[in-house]
């Protein structure tokens, strides 16, 4: 006799659901384990279930695109292979694939001001220890009781659709769950959080995020998020005289300052608890951008920056201020010269000596200190030459 087609039970998966809680929750229909599934109900190795959420093969999915009706490329994307090269560029670790991802954008931080120590072997958002975590919200939902693949990946805090957080579990849904935690919940997510995790949502579900400053894509979107996760576990010292801002964003969600790690390691390489601290401290991170209350001094530090109130034309003629405008790109040299005197001594000694020029007195040489101190710039080892300062 001929076996079917088409099985008589194929369930649909739930929206971002992984393969092996779909196919769990598929056997448990003909009351199966998934390895019995595999092997009897498709006539494949049971070792591939090691996989299904990494990288099965293509003999699997369309086996089961065979049986359930579901397409080969909806079965990938319930992978993690289904989500290159958006989320990551590779499965493989690769150490030079580190600073193209990681490094390539800059938010809070100037390019190029950030540690330079080797991951090593390394795969974007992929532990070192595995960590189930669920929505206790979901798990009451009859039609959610599944476990979705970004619950995996230390990607998100919280579930988006309730505003709560996610918490660790053990078991499945339907047979068992088990909540690791003191305290299950539900927990309710801050609004920093939820707008965080909101935008990684809609990359995952429309391939693209709406930012203060524009929209950008998908890929873009995690990128970036995984470089302030670098920035704000950047040590103090490659902030100088921007520190503060460091321990403002820790300070914002009641944590100590780099989830108080002395030592710097890729965000991947952390444990769940810390990389739990590391995502809260990105989320406030990116409010207090788009707040302004901390200005990104990084290339893209622009996509959060507040938006711009343009003032309303009230339909009376509007003159412009010729000479104002004559003095616009000065002061954007000068804003760029303080903004090098931050970081650079040299830097720092050469605007001394241009604005000591105009110091007559000992007073007024101590204001340009003051001045300089209150701009971010160290006046330490700032040092004047006698001939340019009359009274010395």
């Amino acid at each position: 006799m001929k076996s079917p087609s088409r099985w008589p039970v194929h369930l649909a998966p739930i929206d971002g659901e992984a393969l092996s809680s779909w196919l769990r929750r598929l056997a448990g229909s003909y009351e199966m384990t998934v390895g019995q599934l595999i092997e009897h109900g498709l006539g494949l190795d049971p070792n591939v279930e090691r996989g299904l959420d990494r990288d099965p093969p293509d003999v699997l999915l369309d086996a089961l695109e065979h049986r359930t009706g579901i397409s080969h490329d909806r079965l990938r994307e319930m992978c993690l292979a289904g989500w290159a090269p958006w989320l990551l560029d590779s499965l493989e670790a690769d150490p030079a694939g580190f600073d193209p991802y990681v490094r390539q954008f800059s938010v809070l931080l100037k390019s190029g001001k950030r540690s330079k120590h080797s991951a090593g072997p390394w795969v974007a958002w992929t532990p070192r220890e595995a960590v189930q975590r669920a929505c206790p919200q979901c798990m009451q939902d009859p039609d959610r009781q599944g476990l979705l693949l970004i619950w995996q990946l230390p990607l998100s805090l919280s579930c988006p659709g309730h505003g709560v957080m996610l918490e660790p579990c053990i078991g499945f849904p339907g047979d068992y769950v088990g909540w690791t935690g003191d305290d299950a919940g539900p927990h309710a997510a801050s609004e920093a959080v939820s707008a965080m995790d909101r935008r990684t949502e809609q990359a995952l579900t429309a391939g693209c995020v709406e930012l203060p400053g524009r929209a950008v894509h998908a890929g873009v979107w995690f990128r970036l998020l995984r470089t302030i996760l670098d920035e704000v576990s950047t040590p103090a010292v490659y902030w100088t005289s921007r520190a503060a801002d460091l321990r403002l964003i820790w300070t914002s969600c009641g944590l100590p300052v780099r989830a108080g790690k002395a030592v710097w390691r890729p965000y991947e390489a952390f444990p769940w608890p810390v990389q739990a601290q590391l995502l809260e401290a990105a989320a406030h991170a990116m409010r207090l951008l788009e707040d302004g209350t901390v200005r990104g001094r990084g290339i893209q530090a622009e996509l959060f920056a507040p938006p711009v109130q343009e003032p309303v034309n009230d339909g009376r003629a509007q003159h412009r201020d010729a000479s104002a405008e004559q003095w616009t790109p000065l002061q954007a040299a000068i804003e760029d010269a303080v903004e090098a005197a931050r970081d650079d001594p040299a830097d720092a000694q050469r605007l001394y000596n241009l604005f000591i020029y105009g110091c007559r007195t000992q007073q007024s040489v101590e204001r340009l200190r003051s001045t300089f101190a209150e701009l971010g710039i160290p006046t330490a080892d700032l040092s004047h030459d006698p001939d340019l300062v009359p009274f010395a």
